[in-house]
């Protein structure tokens, strides 16, 4: 998203499983939205990234509702993992998804037990591909927002 206000609109017509926020984005600041999410009843976790890494910084973040900070300069594979570990801790709470398994031709996303078939045969995915996975298997079918 662009701005706070793009978030508004996207969240306003469908709930996320989990939400990245840069701290210094336009509208409000990331620490601004996450306690007004907090406080409109939306219990999507929260990731956090900023250049700003002072612990300071962070200790605010979390403070304010983040489940996660992460400084810049940062990898992806960093940024799929901590999204990775905060969906497998929330997503009984969020999205009910635990246990949940999503077919889709002749594919099967098992949530619960992190894997993939095809026709029943596992197939090996990297940590990115299965986090891609995770997060557009919901929407078959479907078109998703693009970010602007």
């Amino acid at each position: 998203m662009s701005d706070s206000v793009a978030l508004d609109k996207v969240l306003s017509r469908e709930p996320a499983d989990a939400i990245v926020l840069e701290v210094m984005i336009p509208q409000d600041d990331g620490l601004a939205i996450c306690p007004r999410l907090r406080a409109a009843g939306d219990e999507a976790p929260v990731l956090m990234f900023t250049a700003k890494g002072k612990p300071i910084d962070r200790i605010v973040g979390l403070e304010m509702g983040e489940d996660d900070y992460l400084g810049k300069p940062f990898l992806p594979r960093e940024l799929v993992a901590r999204l990775t570990a905060i969906l497998r801790r929330t997503q009984g709470r969020v999205g009910g998804q635990s246990g949940k398994r999503i077919a889709f031709g002749p594919f099967v996303l098992d949530l619960a037990a992190i894997i993939v078939t095809r026709e029943g045969t596992p197939i090996i995915l990297s940590s990115c591909d299965y986090a891609l996975l995770v997060a557009l298997a919901p929407s078959t079918r479907r078109p998703l927002p693009v970010p602007n």
